[in-house]
């Protein structure tokens, strides 16, 4: 029994040095992904946001967000709304794609899958909630490999994430309300037919 304490302890410590370790890396804040394409100057812009937890962490979304959204023409919500309420604010900006998370009611859960994506000028754009690189990054590539995504987003750690791996960039913009050892946050797609640019933006306390 002795032993098997020492592993267990051991374990214990060994996983707080390596959460403690992703805590504090500095996190990439731009990548993006370039194709072989016709230089069109055409461009989307997509917002991305995820981890809203309204009202459970806070009463409602902070003001800017609706400022720097506003003329977007598509938003992406990485889930947990927590409540449908911040769902039907944000289709009355643009159209929606979402998913719901670990913490949504059982009307966002009926109402909103696992998985999603929507293709924009030619990209195909994933998103799901729980995704960790640095943990998971043999799922997260098999998700974007068996779905044909050239755009993975994710949520859940409350943390914003931008890398470029393999051919597909993995963005998590973080919260806005409740952000873990980070500022508040969303992210912003720049989306051409060339290219697909990705980057952070804080939201103001």
């Amino acid at each position: 029994m002795h032993k098997v304490g020492i592993i267990i302890f051991i374990s214990l410590l060994l996983i707080g040095i390596y959460i403690a370790a992703f805590a504090t890396k500095p996190r990439p804040m731009k990548a993006e992904i370039v194709r072989d394409a016709e230089a069109i100057g055409e461009q989307v812009i997509v917002w991305v946001i995820s981890d809203t937890h309204i009202p459970s962490r806070a009463s409602e979304l902070p003001k800017e967000v609706f400022e720097i959204f506003k003329g977007v023409e598509r938003i992406i919500h990485a889930g947990d709304f927590v409540s449908a309420k911040v769902l039907g604010e944000l289709e009355k900006i643009a159209p929606v794609t979402a998913v719901h998370g670990n913490m949504d009611s059982a009307e966002l859960r009926e109402k909103l899958p696992r998985i999603n994506s929507v293709e924009v000028l030619g990209w195909r754009i994933g998103v799901v909630h729980n995704g960790i690189p640095l943990l998971r990054s043999g799922a997260m590539r098999e998700l974007a490999r068996k779905n044909g995504f050239d755009v993975l987003i994710f949520g859940h750690t409350h943390r914003g994430f931008v890398k470029q791996e393999g051919g597909v960039l993995y963005v998590n913009p973080g919260s806005p309300t409740q952000p873990l050892l980070a500022e508040p946050s969303v992210a912003i797609l720049k989306v051409s037919r060339k290219k697909v640019e990705a980057e952070i933006v804080v939201i103001k306390r």
